[in-house]
This record gives structure tokens, C-alpha cells and sequence, in this order.
């Protein structure tokens, strides 16, 4: 049985342990991280150390189902990280929503545990740039261990009535991007919450994220990638599948779907039968999915600005 579309932030309730978390006495109530653990042995002790040495503190790590091996000798350690460990498999977006929901900040540094932070631009730049920030989000730019700047802007099209993403790379500041690449962004806590964070029910990544950027500019905010703030890789970023399967269904109805009638958007009923012919399902699955998202769509109707359409109709490359 498919689950429900959330209506409001974490909706799902994850079991899970935390190890740690003491008060960490550099602490404020104005940048933490939540530290997603990619699962590769990369020295954490060192990661922790350089993230507190930026003052970027109380830290969350969430990390994969089963808890990695070193937790227990870095909790002792670094008594401020507080490590949460999922007692089930759960998807990227779940874990932010998990790490976010632990956190009493006014900005979250969303990262992986497989990156290292330019320190010459967080520490110089970060304060001024979240003082000044309108933004939802501040995606940084991202790089190869090799320095070599990625190309992680994501840019919206549509190709007849296709909704696509272009990739490119970014090397001006203050550029839009449809959403964070790999998750990895500062997040406004209370904005991203607003929003209703990361829809659980969409289990492929690209779309998950895909469905948050989106979401987030209909309801009018704003995402952009600042080129002051840097971080790298370590290893090969990960690839992306932007293949339609069962995710993109959710994503659809959710953001291609609504049509906007003077403040409002909806679902037309009569949108049912296109719908029902492209999504692959029985026609009972398929009617209580597009159902659902009616449902959706009507407790936050008041909440769109614009349609997918047209906000790539007024994108502005750069």
C-alpha cells in the first residue's frame, strides 16, 4: 500500500539511536551541520575537528541504517555531535528531515561526510552572506578533489510538454539553481520547515530533490548557488537517475500537474485519464495516487505563486 503524500514537515516518524549530543560549549543558535554519512571511511575525526574549528556547532551525523564502526570511539571524542543512526533504511531526504528536526538553529549546513570545506571562504565570508541572505537556500559551489569546479547549477527546461534538468557549470555568484546538487546546501531551518523539507514517499534522490527545489519556487522562494562558499569531494560525486520510475508519478502530480487559477492551484479531474495512461498502474492504484495528490494540492493551494511553466518560461540563464 503506497503511502500517503505528507502535508507537513517530517510526518514520518523514523526509530532510531543517538549517541551523544552534549551541549557543545561554542554553540549558537545560528549555524549547525547535519553530517550525512556516505558510508566510505574517510578520516571523521578530522572532519569534526575542521567543522568546529569554523564554528559551525551543534553538529548532527545521521548515518546509515546499521552504525558505523567508529561512532562510539567519536562520540567520546567530540561529545557535541550528537549521532543519529536510522533503525531502518530510510532515503537521503529522510535523513535531513531527521537531522534538521534535532536541530534549534537559525541555519544548516547540509553536507557529506565525504567532503572537505574551503576554509578560507566559510570562515571569511559565511557570516556576512547568511546576515544578508533572503534565500531558502545557498547551495555551494561544489569540486572535484582535483579543484575542478562541477557542474552542479541545475537549470529547469521543458522540451514540448518534457520537464528536464540541464546541469552546468557554475561560476557566477549569486546564480539560481533549481536545487542543491547532492543535497548539499545551507538551509534556512525554519524556511526549509515551512516547506515541508524532504517528501519521504519519493524514494529515488534526483527526484526527491528535484521535488523540493521545485516545490520550494512555485511557493515562491528561492534557491542560488553562492561561489564564496566551496566544498570537495573526496571521492567521484555520485550519479544521478533521472529515470521516470514510480518517484517521478509523486513528483508529477505534485509540481507538473497543478494549474493555477487566480490565487489558487488545483488538479483538474479531467487531467485523471492523460495521467492514467502514461503512469503504468491498474486503474485503482493510479486513481487514489492522483487522489492523494488533489488532496495535496487543495490543503495548499494558496501556496503556489506560479506554475512549472511558467517559472521556466522566466528562468534566467546566466
Amino acid at each position: 500500500m503506497m503511502s500517503t503524500i505528507p502535508i507537513i514537515f517530517n510526518e514520518k516518524n523514523v526509530a532510531h539511536t543517538v549517541v551523544g549530543g552534549q551541549l557543545c560549549p561554542v554553540a549558537s543558535a545560528f549555524l549547525g551541520a547535519v553530517v550525512l554519512n556516505r558510508g566510505v571511511r574517510w578520516n571523521r575525526a578530522e572532519f569534526f575537528a575542521q567543522l568546529t574549528t569554523l564554528g559551525i556547532a551543534p553538529i548532527v551525523s545521521v548515518e546509515r541504517s546499521a552504525a558505523a564502526p567508529d561512532v562510539t570511539g567519536l562520540a567520546e571524542r567530540f561529545p557535541f555531535v550528537k549521532f543519529i543512526t536510522p533503525l531502518e533504511c530510510i532515503s537521503v531526504g529522510e535523513m535531513i528531515n531527521l537531522g534538521v528536526a534535532e536541530l534549534d538553529v537559525m541555519y544548516v549546513l547540509v553536507l557529506w561526510s565525504d567532503m572537505r570545506i574551503d576554509p578560507q571562504g566559510m570562515s571569511q565570508h559565511i557570516q556576512d552572506i547568511l546576515r544578508t541572505n533572503t534565500h531558502m537556500c545557498i547551495a555551494p559551489q561544489l569540486c572535484s578533489s582535483h579543484s575542478t569546479v562541477l557542474p552542479t547549477q541545475i537549470v529547469p527546461a521543458l522540451r514540448k510538454s518534457d520537464f528536464f534538468t540541464q546541469p552546468t557549470e557554475c561560476t557566477t555568484n549569486h546564480t539560481p539553481t533549481i536545487y542543491p546538487y547532492d543535497f548539499v546546501g545551507i538551509y534556512h531551518r525554519d524556511r526549509f520547515i515551512q516547506c515541508g523539507g524532504f517528501d519521504f514517499t519519493i524514494a529515488n534522490a534526483y527526484w526527491q530533490n528535484l521535488d523540493f527545489g521545485l516545490r520550494s519556487y512555485l511557493w515562491g522562494e528561492c534557491i542560488e548557488v553562492n561561489t564564496q562558499i566551496r566544498l570537495f569531494y573526496e571521492a567521484l560525486p555520485p550519479q544521478e537517475d533521472a529515470s521516470a520510475d514510480s518517484s517521478y508519478r509523486i513528483f508529477y502530480l505534485k509540481n507538473l500537474a497543478p494549474l493555477l487559477e487566480k490565487d489558487r492551484a488545483f488538479i483538474s479531474g479531467t487531467q485523471f485519464f492523460s495521467f492514467f495512461r502514461n503512469s503504468g498502474l491498474h486503474l485503482i492504484e493510479a486513481y487514489r495516487l492522483f487522489r492523494d495528490a488533489q488532496k495535496w494540492v487543495a490543503v495548499n493551494r494558496y501556496r503556489f505563486k506560479k506554475t512549472a511553466a511558467r517559472l521556466v518560461s522566466e528562468w534566467e540563464p546566466r
